[in-house]
């Protein structure tokens, strides 16, 4: 009896190598991509002479998709900074109408590019719509920093000497006054600072002549008839990035 059920054993076995050698067999009848993509332009036609080595044609992976790009290498200080903090969000927009994509930053290069100053990074986007595209310029932001509510105002407002930094505001009543100021983050042409309420008019031009007290005129404003140049910008709350 157990002779019979050992015998039996071994006939399934058998069976069931048989049944993936044929499932293995039948693999060979078909080509599967090793990953979900986009296929690109067929290179292989009909009458073609093919080798082993030959490429039929490519497969792109849209979702997940990575951009690379460079920054300054003054901006690696505060990159790491927020990576150590956890997800450093990027944007990347392709132009135009188009809405900009949200990823996250997952790669950092080792070391910095000598002849150009810059470090390259990486990000990756889900894409799931598929707005991203392989070979693509795309312009990139990366968020290291978020200021809540802060004061945004030019960086030509801002004057730096003996006594500190400092910014002079345009009074209701035409008198320039000094307010000293810090400068928490800097970004293109405009900086983040603390020390103003955000309702102030700060002034742009003409500052060095300026001293605490003195009277000013908003350009744009006429006096006896003539024009003046433009008006001062005002102080503003916004984020800082």
């Amino acid at each position: 009896m157990h002779s019979q059920v050992d015998a039996a054993r071994a006939a399934l076995a058998a069976n069931s190598a048989a049944v993936q050698a044929s499932q293995v067999n039948a693999s060979y009848t078909a080509i599967r991509a090793p990953m979900a993509g986009r296929v690109g332009a067929i290179n292989v036609y009909p009458g073609s002479l093919v080798q082993p080595a030959t490429s039929l044609t490519t497969v792109t992976q849209l979702a997940p998709i990575d951009v690379a790009f460079t920054l300054p290498e003054s901006n690696l200080a505060s990159l790491l900074a927020a990576q150590k903090q956890g997800t450093v969000p990027v944007e990347a927009s392709t132009g135009g109408d188009a809405k900009p994509v949200t990823g996250q930053l997952s790669f950092v290069d080792n070391t910095v590019d000598p002849t150009s100053g810059t470090i390259r990074v990486k990000a990756q986007f889900g894409n799931g719509d598929g707005l991203l595209w392989p070979g693509q310029y795309v312009n990139t932001r990366v968020t290291v920093r978020t200021i809540k509510d802060a004061v945004v105002i030019p960086q030509s407002a801002i004057i730096i000497n003996a006594e500190g930094t400092f910014v002079y505001v345009a009074e209701h009543d035409g008198t320039a006054r000094m307010v000293p100021i810090t400068r928490l983050h800097a970004f293109g042409l405009n900086a983040a600072v603390t020390g103003l309420a955000g309702n102030e008019q700060v002034i742009t031009e003409g500052k060095q002549n300026l001293r605490p007290g003195g009277k000013v005129r908003l350009a744009g404003a006429r006096q006896q008839g003539k024009p003046g140049a433009q008006d001062a910008p005002a102080a503003r709350k916004d984020k800082a990035a």
